[in-house]
């Protein structure tokens, strides 16, 4: 198991992170095929991803946090199953959900539209799962800043956790079709 997380690493997060060429020389050639088929085993049988993707630079700049809540009939705000509170993905938008919320939705420099894009599925997603009539319901877009630092703060996961969300602005379905009320330098907020 071990040697199988050491070809990944190597593989993944040296070899492939420096752009290092192992295509010139004949051996280095050879070691560099039977890497690719340990990380074929490592990841069927055994899990291991083999790429760099969530190294801690890969996180530089994430320094803010989207979720979505809606108005239920009584007027109280609430908020959908995606994002809770404090800010954390809910189970079972792990994996692949996860991955294109955080590297195509909200990423470093957040593109309006596949935001936009993003914020239609979840919520004509979650609001047939909780029986919500997308046509009499605003959906609400909230944003959280938090701190990214790269050394280690105390207690920084419970102080993100604390801050504060804004509404910085809201969807609504009609006739399903959905229209967006974002500022346009959401980059800047």
């Amino acid at each position: 198991m071990l040697l199988f997380q050491l070809n990944s690493t190597i593989h993944y997060g040296l070899i492939y992170r420096f752009d290092i060429e192992t295509r010139h020389n004949p051996i280095t050639s050879y070691l560099t095929d039977a890497s690719n088929s340990l990380l074929e085993i490592s990841q069927l049988f055994l899990g291991i991803a083999p790429h760099a993707l969530y190294l801690h630079d890969h996180f530089s700049g994430y320094d803010r946090i989207l979720a979505l809540t809606y108005t239920n009939q009584n007027g109280e705000e609430q908020w959908l199953p995606f994002v809770n509170e404090q800010g954390r993905l809910l189970a079972p938008n792990w994996g692949r959900v996860h991955s294109m919320w955080a590297n195509i939705a909200v990423t470093p420099t957040i593109n309006q539209v596949r935001l936009q894009k993003f914020i239609m599925k979840v919520t004509a997603f979650y609001g047939h799962q909780l029986g919500l009539n997308l046509n009499n319901t605003e959906f609400h877009i909230k944003l959280k800043k938090i701190d990214a630092p790269n050394d280690w703060v105390y207690d920084q996961l419970h102080k993100n956790f604390a801050a504060p969300w804004t509404t910085i602005g809201h969807a609504r379905w009609t006739h399903n079709v959905i229209t967006f009320d974002l500022p346009n330098n959401i980059n800047s907020l």
